[in-house]
């Protein structure tokens, strides 16, 4: 009797094949949980060789279940197709099975992707399929379907496609960040690209323009919540901050209202960071973007806070910005790139692009909310949380973080 099995292929990512065999098991395990948590815990998982292996009863489930774990971060790439034992016959009968299933179609081109403990050779190997499933007439115009050979010493896979993944770290596996997000494409993109190295994260938007902005700002955060962490949710705080803009309108007038306001952004990060145990902020700003973005001013900005400030696409310009987004997940592309109107009081006529130290100090004694007793009331009576589950918002809390928060800093 030849056995054989519909499978789905996961490759670990680079960075996990060089882990000590300490972290490879934590993060293995870790991987699997992941696995476990798209897929169900009632599927046949099993660990293989620096693989993760789905098995399926049907070939029908075999689309969806790739398409779900295609944005897990950890793995390299993605495969499914038919596990068989490794011989001619049961090959050649496995082949035989993809073709029934409409898997792929004749004539077919045979690629290998890994051969490891076997006695085939590759050339030969390919040489003895092809002379079996040699093309008809009929067939020799039409695109030739691949069928990529993956043979691990007893076990053989026939695989219809090679996905790439988003390779990364195991989520979970780095401390968690409070991430600053306007569901425009640089905070949304520094944000993935937080989460693709390990970071769980929570996101906090801060309300400035129309209501077209705000609902960018929350499909932004329950699409990239729900479509890549394992169990598809997340939690975004929403601070409308009013009072806090009008002074900073009034009293930074055209020179400096837009660093006072990224100073502002930054300490009620920090409040949720420490309040949600994470340990950075990160932020979508470009370096030399606009004025508040030069290097000295982001300097400035950064000494509003004692967290550290992470920015990942600093260095990169924002058509590398859009491309990126668009290569990674179109579908968050099409949400994020869209112009929204812009809040005209924190974008001064005349920015300075080197603001003077003792000049911010000076506004922001006369704007007051330095003192987080202050930020952490104005947070809780304005500020709400929306938990995000499923690609949906399943819940809208108030803000509710205790007062001696303010103790940690």
């Amino acid at each position: 009797m030849i056995l054989m099995q519909y499978v789905v292929v996961l490759r670990y990512s680079g960075e996990l094949a060089i882990k000590s065999p300490r972290i490879k098991r934590q993060w293995e395990k870790l991987l699997l949980e992941h696995v476990r948590e798209r897929v169900g815990s009632s599927k046949d998982i099993r660990i293989f060789h620096s693989r993760i292996l789905v098995y399926l009863d049907d070939a029908k489930n075999l689309n969806d279940v790739e398409k779900s774990l295609m944005t897990l971060f950890g793995f390299s790439s993605i495969s499914s197709g038919l596990e068989v034992r490794t011989g001619i016959p049961e090959i050649r009968k496995g082949i035989e099975r993809l073709i029934d299933e409409g898997m792929v179609k004749p004539p077919l081109k045979f690629e290998v992707y890994k051969f490891v403990k076997t006695d085939y050779r590759p050339g030969d190997l390919i040489e003895i399929l092809e002379e079996m499933f040699t093309p008809s007439q009929q067939d020799r115009d039409e695109e030739p379907s691949t069928i990529y050979l993956e043979i691990r010493g007893e076990k053989s896979f026939l695989l219809r496609d090679v996905i790439s993944g988003p390779g990364g770290l195991p989520f979970g596996t780095q401390d968690k960040l409070a991430c600053l997000m306007s569901g425009g494409p640089d905070s949304t993109l520094s944000s993935w690209m937080a989460m693709r190295r390990g970071s769980p994260i929570i996101g906090v938007y801060i309300p400035l323009g129309s209501e077209i902005a705000r609902q960018r700002a929350f499909k932004a955060a329950v699409h990239l919540f729900s479509n890549w962490t394992p169990n598809r949710s997340g939690k975004l705080y929403v601070i409308p901050i009013e009072e806090i803009l009008d002074k900073i309108s009034s009293i930074g007038g055209d020179r400096f209202s837009h660093v006072l306001f990224k100073r502002y952004a930054l300490r009620i990060a920090e409040i949720i960071a420490i309040y949600e145990g994470a340990a950075g902020i990160v932020t979508g700003e470009l370096s030399g973007e606009h004025a508040s973005q030069t290097v000295w001013n982001l300097s400035i900005i950064t000494k509003a806070i004692n967290l550290p400030v992470y920015r990942p696409v600093f260095g990169f310009d924002k058509n590398e910005v859009i491309l990126r987004l668009k290569e990674i997940d179109p579908q968050l592309f099409e949400i994020v790139n869209i112009s929204v109107e812009e809040c005209s009081r924190i974008i001064p006529k005349w920015p300075l692009t080197r603001v003077n130290p003792s000049d911010i100090k000076r506004l922001e004694k006369k704007i007051g909310f330095t003192n987080p007793k202050d930020l952490i009331k104005l947070m809780n009576d304005e500020g709400s949380v929306l938990r995000i589950k499923n690609f949906r918002i399943e819940s809208v809390d108030n803000v509710k973080i205790p007062p001696t928060i303010h103790s940690r800093f």
